[in-house]
């Protein structure tokens, strides 16, 4: 059976051109500077735990603050670039995004996909 699969928006299409030659750092340089943050809340307010790890997320009764993972920071960084970029940028990002479409609507069925009738049978 085919899969169906959805475009990426163009943020995400954004970020898979552009990651490597100039995402990396500012999402790098923005997740030490909220880690930084969390640990100067955190010793502002010692009844806060402080972990560096990706999956800190913190909700406990007590009131404390949900934690972000890298991949959120990752993401808002990314959808602020994309907002800034020029339109030279985001036609690239478009043309990207056609090509992606192209080929989607190119890619044959998976071959020996049953169809309804073989399903039907093996039911049976």
């Amino acid at each position: 059976m085919k899969k169906t699969t959805k475009l990426p928006a163009a943020w995400q299409a954004y970020s898979t051109l552009f990651y490597q030659s100039k995402l990396k750092v500012l999402v790098d340089n923005a997740w030490a500077a909220y880690n930084a943050q969390v640990k100067q809340e955190d010793s502002n307010n010692p009844t806060e735990s402080t972990s560096d790890t990706e999956s800190d997320v913190n909700v406990s009764d007590g009131g404390q603050k949900k934690r972000k993972t890298r991949l959120q920071v990752q993401n808002e960084v990314v959808q602020a670039e994309y907002k800034k970029e020029t339109h030279d940028v985001k036609a690239q990002v478009e043309s990207y995004l056609k090509s992606l479409k192209q080929e989607k609507s190119k890619s044959p069925e998976i071959k020996g996909a049953p169809d309804d009738t073989q399903l039907e049978q093996y039911i049976r």
